[in-house]
Formats: C-alpha cells, sequence, structure tokens
C-alpha cells in the first residue's frame, strides 16, 4: 500500500473539528476553549497499538492510538458542550483517541488473512507516554502537498496534578 506519512512536526490530536470558522467567531471560541482549559489538570497518555480507519481492510488512515482512561474523550465532550452555541454543531463519529500517522493513498491486493495479521500484531505496540498540558486551537490548511497547521491561540491546563 502507498502511503502518505505525516511529518512529526504535524502530529495532534483532535479533540473537536469545527470546520470553517467565519472570523469574527474565532475570539469568542477562544474564550469559550480558555475557560475549558482553566483549571484542567495535565493529561498522562500511553501511546499503544496502531490501527486503521475505517478497519485494516480497508485502510484509509493508519493512526497511533492514545490510552488515558477517558480524559480526552471527556474533554471533547466539554469543548462540545461549551462551543455549540459559537459554531455549528456537526455531526461526527464517537470520538476516538488517536495520532494520524498516515494517509493511504492506494491500497494493494492483499488477502483479508495478511490485513488482519497487520493488525493483530500492530494493536499490541506500546511507545510511549507523554503529558498533555495544553491544548490549541488550529487552522488547517489544505493544499495539494497535504494539510499545514497553523496555531492561532493556546491553553494551558493550570492545575498541577495530573488526570489520569
Amino acid at each position: 500500500m502507498r502511503v502518505s506519512w505525516i511529518r512529526p512536526e504535524q502530529y495532534h490530536v483532535t479533540l473537536r473539528f469545527f470546520g470553517g470558522v467565519p472570523l469574527e467567531k474565532v475570539e469568542k471560541l477562544s474564550a469559550a476553549l480558555r475557560i475549558v482549559a482553566k483549571g484542567r489538570r495535565p493529561i498522562e497518555v500511553r501511546y499503544s497499538g496502531v490501527g486503521a480507519f475505517p478497519n485494516w481492510r480497508r485502510p484509509a488512515v493508519i493512526w497511533a492510538g492514545l490510552e488515558d482512561e477517558g480524559a480526552l474523550k471527556e474533554l471533547s465532550e466539554l469543548i462540545f458542550e461549551r462551543t455549540r452555541g459559537i459554531v455549528p454543531v456537526r455531526e461526527e463519529k464517537e470520538f476516538k483517541a488517536h495520532v494520524t500517522m498516515g494517509r493511504v493513498k492506494e491500497r494493494l491486493p492483499k488477502s483479508a488473512s495478511d490485513s488482519a495479521f497487520v493488525a493483530m500484531e500492530a494493536s499490541r505496540l506500546a511507545f510511549g507516554a507523554q503529558k498533555i498540558s495544553r491544548m490549541d486551537l488550529v487552522e488547517s490548511i489544505l493544499s495539494p502537498g497535504g494539510a499545514e497547521y497553523r496555531t492561532v491561540d493556546s491553553f494551558d491546563f493550570c492545575a498541577e496534578t495530573p488526570i489520569k
């Protein structure tokens, strides 16, 4: 399969995708996100497992999984609650904490058993941990060479004790 790998400096976790946000709403969106971040504790995450969306039989996205005992999902839901009056509500899939590693551009014909073997082996990988202590409001700029990300605003989690 041919994969377009994401550059490491572009790795991120999408807590909520807003789509096109009119310039006049960015300040309100930032203010709402600042409230969400205020008083949040850093979140300990473990990178564990590699998977594919929608699945290994028809991979479109290859991702690294994150284990965090639900803290990122909780944060995503809180962001939704605080921002739904500012930006239109988009229909979204259930939140799955992950970092996109690559996008499949072309699949080579392989048997289902090969895909199942790859998925079984990759799901066992554990490769590090990290403390997340801030979230960013990021603009995605699409180009023929792939998406570029620009940080519009940053929001530090202030409390000392991490959520596990």
